[in-house]
């Protein structure tokens, strides 16, 4: 038994002796790797900043979407104003050709109204600046002294505005085909040339107040 190796020897062995060298090789490049814990945390941080950045990108990203989104619905209201605008137009044009349209048909309708009367006509409407028509029926009865219309309330004096309305009186009597007498009140403002001047299709009746009896003379 003591003549028994304690150890086997392994200087004859190739493959063993192959091994250690390579055993040996490797520790060797172990020993100049860099720390791995420091190279780990360089890396750590150049991840980080490699994530800030990409954050940085996506925000600028958004940003640049958010844009495109505001230019694009900017957009599309500047064109729903265009045809908001167009449309106005459109519906201002049709009330303006109503308004002319109601226009004429008034002043057709005062043509055919006044060609029953002489002497007197009638302003069935007037128009404020937006082109609005008002009732009126304003009548304005011609003065042959200055050759002009004056209005026959409030601008006539009383033996114009009695001439105005006689020529009222008689015209709808004309037009409805029924003759009546008319008395006329305040005929002591009329002159017999203002008297002689009227002229009517009816009787036409005087009514004088003086300090005479009652009397009854033809004109």
């Amino acid at each position: 038994m003591k003549n028994f190796q304690k150890t086997a020897s392994m200087d004859e062995n190739k493959m063993y002796q192959e091994y250690s060298k390579q055993l040996e090789s490797l520790k060797e490049e172990i020993q100049v790797l860099p720390n791995l814990a420091d190279k780990k945390a360089e890396y750590n941080h150049l991840l980080s900043d490699k994530q800030s950045e990409l954050i940085s990108v996506e925000q600028e990203i958004s940003k640049s979407w958010n844009n495109e989104s505001i230019d694009e619905q900017i957009s599309q209201l500047k064109e729903a104003l265009r045809e908001n605008a167009q449309r106005s137009a459109d519906a201002d044009r049709i009330l303006f050709q109503v308004k002319t349209i109601r226009m004429k048909k008034n002043e057709t309708l005062d043509e055919e109204v006044n060609s029953y009367f002489s002497g007197v006509k009638v302003q069935l409407y007037t128009y404020q600046k937006n082109g609005d028509a008002m009732d009126a029926c304003d009548w304005f009865v011609f003065d042959d002294s200055n050759k002009k219309w004056t209005k026959l309330i409030g601008c006539a004096n009383t033996a114009l505005a009695i001439k105005g309305k006689i020529a009222i009186i008689n015209g709808l009597q004309n037009y409805f085909g029924m003759h009546f007498p008319v008395f006329v009140d305040y005929a002591a403002e009329l002159d017999d040339s203002n008297m002689k001047s009227i002229n009517a299709d009816c009787q036409i009746i005087f009514l004088k107040v003086t300090n005479q009896e009652l009397s009854v003379s033809a004109v």
